[in-house]
């Protein structure tokens, strides 16, 4: 009888044992099933979010479509056809350009708003204004400075002049002084401000 309880025993162990890793095994599955799939969502995310930016770069290339602008594809940056170059240490506007800006601030708003409504998120956008200098013996906290007066005058001239980017755009203003990414051999034609459109990377509603 003894020999019988013992090998009942046995099998009400081996028994549990099976039921207990048939669980383990069930959780495991449940919990890497929700992970691949969380991760297929997530490359679907990224994937569709990729192809925004790209509709972005591309809608921006196609500024160079229009009389105002021409694209350096190595430095990702908008020069304008027209080059405002400053005075030395000047960071007036001349008025002869002012028209001009004025077509520039329009053309960019129009592709922001373009933009917008061709997006499948309400992705935000950056419209930076950066100013630059050409070297000098003025020292770098002179030519900050005025790199950044630079850039500031173009953002009073188009606010002067009401154009809007909409709420969805926030306009940065930066002087890069002697030290910006993009510069000409020429010194004297740093004496200008570049502009960049960027899609912020997250979207309004996450």
């Amino acid at each position: 009888m003894a020999k019988k309880s013992k090998n009942n025993y046995f099998w009400a162990s081996y028994a549990d044992l099976m039921t207990s890793l048939f669980f383990v095994m069930l959780v495991l599955y449940i919990f890497t099933f929700y992970l691949l799939n969380a991760q297929k969502e997530g490359f679907k995310a990224d994937a569709k979010r990729f192809q925004e930016i790209q509709k972005v770069e591309e809608s921006v290339k196609k500024l160079e479509e229009t009389e105002y602008f021409h694209y350096n594809e190595e430095n990702k940056v908008l020069l304008m056809t027209k080059p405002i170059n400053f005075g030395k240490d000047s960071d007036l506007i001349p008025n002869s350009n002012k028209d001009y800006l004025r077509d520039v601030g329009n053309e960019v708003s129009a592709l922001i708003n373009d933009l917008s409504l061709q997006l499948d998120s309400d992705y935000n956008f950056v419209v930076l204004i950066e100013g630059t200098a050409s070297k000098d013996k003025a020292g770098d906290d002179h030519n900050y400075l005025l790199s950044y007066r630079r850039a500031y005058s173009l953002f009073k001239l188009w606010k002067k002049l009401g154009i809007d980017f909409g709420d969805n755009t926030q306009l940065l203003i930066a002087g890069s002084g002697i030290r910006g990414t993009f510069r000409e051999k020429k010194e004297e034609e740093n004496q200008r401000f570049l502009i960049q459109i960027l899609p912020k990377i997250s979207a309004k509603n996450e």
